[in-house]
């Protein structure tokens, strides 16, 4: 009896297990598999499905965003209509989000095929609805334009009262577009000054272009502006489209002319500041600083200092570096705009530099106690430092070090520091405690920080600050679950590209937006499917941003060890160690097979086409490709040892590397007498300095992040032996 209720029982089971396994099927495939084969972008699958032949909600097993990834996938896959399907299914059936992400691409589709009449029914039934999304600004913009381009212009007069904000028109380049062609169609009071105002206070754009175009085809209507406001449009069209020269003459002419008779109407334009980049762009700075001079004593206080810095900075490319400075100093001093203040003690400063040393570490000592962004001004003092390395004088990095000791970034006063004990300078007061990670900017600020504080702390037999902290906890709560929802599923869908692209742009418009769990399980998701360059970049941001000491597992992101069996093997092969080619690879290209250089410089190692051909001879290469990894690797690989044994040291060899076996010939010759450590410092190229300094930093990470033989104090031994010496004095 017990046996056979058993084997009913059992037999239930099966009957469940196997009805279970059933409904875990999409398109009559394992569900499973599905989702394996789109995070791992093998899309061939969907070729053959005919969506049509199934049910409309099957895609929805997959979860309610299936439709709009797969969306994407389709389209990519030049299924237009399928992809529309997809689209249509998801704003009739899907939550708001996901209801807003559909309707904004469909949008987008509609008017893109000049399909206005769909577009402007969609838009509207969606708007009805009320529901905030991301995107209703832009669906609001969308509904707008398609009653634009139907002509419907008293329409598009009334709805936008409706949907906007006189501010939020104003803001928008394409609804004061919109605005004032509709305003043009129907003869509305007041149109011209419409356009007037889209060319004065709107940022150079193609807007501007497409507003003058569509008046140049209206002659009657083009002539209904005053002479001096065509000349401003077809000026600003001008520089829009590249003619820069003549748009920059045009321009001032019209402004000179508006500033006499009402001034009023520049207040707050961009127009000033456009003028200025016009006549940078066209090479007319004598003729462009006495104009922004003359127009500036006819400005409210605002615009005024615009112009006086437009003209300061065309002094400087003139050569009228005393007048230039004397202008940028006014601005500096009457700004109340910190970026303002900085950029033009900038610009004053380095014309000060440039007519002496002596006049710029004036100028530096008088204005540090004004700067509101110390690592703003981190190139100058750079320049400077190498300056006087190069003149051997002591006494003046002396002086600049107590400068900058307080107010100077912690990268610039490590730098000094260092070299000035490295110049035997006794009982120095330590730069002002700052935490490395905290204070930096970017991340290349952090790397060089870094840097000084390793050497220093071994020249000084201490331990260094802990760079590796206890593993991450469990995640807090994300404060932006949208955005977060979103980019992991781009990346569930094998959408890897698009899931950093939506990333980078929420760090652009919003960086406190983006969580740090975001990050970092975004680098995560990326490098574990080979898109290591993207995974790095975004670990770049957390580490900056980061409050507690990073994780091993946060560092082990940032530096990965990309193309492992392929750098190993070549490593092994050249006797290069292989934590050095893992720095050399990442520092030159990011471990992006493909990464090109303005120079000329192609793939991992970032090789130029001469080296790699004299590589190639040696290696008995008849046929390479320098973005085929292994290529690259070999060739870069012997270049590079080949370097190491010319030079008979690996910071010399990376110079080679960077710049030159010539450039590191003469840098040689002239500072011959130097240790290792203060020829990188007397590097005159501010690129190759840091790309030494970037390469012992990931070093110094690689050994200390993954188990070797190689310490971090090995490296640090290996690459300056002379700071060894260094402790060994009493």
């Amino acid at each position: 009896m017990i046996r056979r209720h058993s084997h009913q029982l059992f037999s239930v089971i099966l009957i469940l297990l196997l009805a279970s396994c059933k409904s875990q099927t999409v398109w009559e495939m394992p569900l499973e598999n599905v989702r394996t084969n789109l995070e791992n972008r093998s899309y061939e699958f969907l070729h053959s499905i005919a969506f049509t032949d199934y049910p409309e909600a099957e895609v929805l097993k997959l979860g309610p965003e299936a439709p709009f990834y797969l969306a994407l996938i389709l389209k990519a896959l030049n299924r237009e209509e399928a992809s529309q399907q997809m689209l249509r299914l998801l704003a009739k059936r899907g939550n708001p989000h996901w209801r807003a992400e559909a309707v904004n691409l469909l949008l987008e589709n509609l008017i893109g095929h000049n399909r206005y009449e769909e577009a402007e029914e969609l838009a509207s039934s969606y708007l009805k609805r009320k529901k905030f999304s991301r995107h209703r600004h832009r669906i609001k913009q969308m509904y707008v334009e398609s009653l634009y381009w139907q002509h419907r212009d008293q329409e598009v007069l009334n709805r936008m009262k409706g949907l906007f904000t006189e501010e939020e028109i104003n803001a928008d380049a394409e609804l004061t577009l919109f605005r004032s062609v509709s305003s043009c169609r129907l003869d509305a009071p007041g149109w011209t000054s419409r356009f007037e105002s889209l060319f004065l206070r709107h940022p150079l754009s193609t807007v501007h272009v497409r507003a003058y175009g569509f008046l140049e085809q209206r002659p009657a209507r083009l002539a209904r502006f005053s002479s001096r406001s065509r000349t401003l449009l077809h000026s600003k069209y001008l520089l829009a489209t590249g003619e820069n020269l003549e748009g920059a003459r045009l321009l001032s002419g019209a402004l000179l002319e508006i500033s006499q008779t009402k001034p009023e109407t520049l207040r707050d334009s961009e127009v000033i500041r456009e003028l200025g980049y016009g006549h940078l762009l066209a090479g007319t700075f004598i003729d462009g600083a006495k104009v922004l001079e003359d127009l500036a004593s006819r400005l409210e206080r605002t615009d005024w200092l615009h112009a006086l810095e437009m003209a300061g900075r065309l002094c400087r490319k003139a050569g009228l570096r005393q007048r230039g400075i004397r202008l940028l100093k006014t601005v500096s001093a009457e700004t109340r705009d910190s970026e303002q203040r900085d950029r033009s003690l900038w610009f004053a400063l380095d014309m000060s530099l440039s007519l002496s040393t002596k006049q710029g570490t004036g100028e530096i000592e008088r204005s540090i106690s004004e700067w509101s962004d110390s690592s703003y001004f981190d190139d100058l003092l750079d320049r400077l430092i190498s300056t006087l390395i190069e003149r051997g004088d002591g006494q003046g990095l002396l002086e600049l070090y107590h400068m900058t000791r307080e107010m100077g970034s912690p990268y610039i006063t490590s730098r000094l520091y260092f070299i000035l004990l490295r110049m035997n300078y006794k009982n120095l007061a330590p730069p002002v405690t700052r935490d490395h990670r905290r204070s930096a900017e970017t991340a290349n600020a952090l790397v060089r920080s870094l840097y000084y504080e390793r050497l220093v702390s071994h020249m000084q037999r201490r331990e260094p600050v802990p760079l590796v902290g206890e593993a991450r906890s469990e995640p807090g709560t994300d404060p932006n679950e949208i955005l977060d929802t979103v980019v992991m599923g781009y990346f569930d869908y094998g959408l890897y590209r698009e899931g950093y692209r939506s990333v980078q742009e929420a760090l652009r418009h919003s960086p406190s937006s983006v969580a740090q769990e975001t990050l970092v399980r975004s680098a995560d998701r990326l490098e574990k499917m080979g898109y290591f360059t993207e995974g790095m970049r975004l670990m770049n941001h957390y580490l900056v941003r980061e409050q507690q000491v990073p994780s091993r597992e946060d560092w082990k992101l940032a530096y990965p060890l990309a193309f492992k069996e392929l750098i190993e093997k070549a490593a092994k092969s050249e006797e290069v160690p292989d934590w050095l080619l893992f720095s050399v690879v990442r520092e030159e290209s990011y471990f992006d097979p493909v990464a090109g250089s303005t120079a000329g410089a192609v793939g991992l190692m970032q090789l130029m086409s001469e080296a790699a051909q004299d590589m190639a001879r040696l290696l008995r290469m008849k046929e390479y490709d320098l973005e085929n990894p292994e290529h690259s690797l070999r060739l870069g690989t012997r270049y590079l040892a080949r370097l190491h044994k010319r030079f008979e040291s690996w910071p010399r060899a990376l110079m080679a590397y960077n710049a030159g076996p010539t450039r590191a010939r003469r840098w040689g010759r002239i500072h011959g007498g130097l240790t290792e450590e203060m020829i990188v410092e007397s590097i005159p190229l501010p690129e190759t300095r840091h790309f030494v300094r970037k390469v012992l930093v990931s070093a110094v990470m690689y050994t200390l992040l993954y188990d070797g033989d190689t310490k971090p104090q090995e490296v640090i031994r290996l690459f300056f032996p002379s700071l060894e010496h260094e402790q060994e004095k009493p």
